[in-house]
């Protein structure tokens, strides 16, 4: 997922969800890990947040976040989740 920030207008949001992923109970450690890479570099770099969905809506809270230019380098997330539904992964 890329978005432009240099150009961006006030308030746009890209979104990424995930498809379904089953509850986490009957894995060996009842956790799945996301892995994934971002690059937020530059003064109009906003914040990436993920959220771990249970329904239709986000949470108020994300459970990763990042604000803010992090430096001109790519860098890798590491994210466990433990869950006793299935859920969805949100990145925004």
């Amino acid at each position: 997922m890329y978005i432009e920030s240099s150009y961006q207008s006030a308030n746009d949001t890209a979104v990424l969800e995930s498809a379904v992923v089953p509850s986490t109970s009957s894995k060996p450690r009842q956790t799945v890990c996301l892995s994934f890479w971002y690059h937020m570099y530059g003064q109009h770099v906003d914040k990436l947040n993920v959220f771990r969905m249970t329904g239709q809506t986000l949470p108020s809270a994300p459970v990763w976040t990042k604000q803010g230019t992090q430096g001109n380098q790519w860098r890798r997330a590491l994210i466990g989740f433990t869950s006793s539904s299935p859920f969805r992964v949100s990145l925004s």
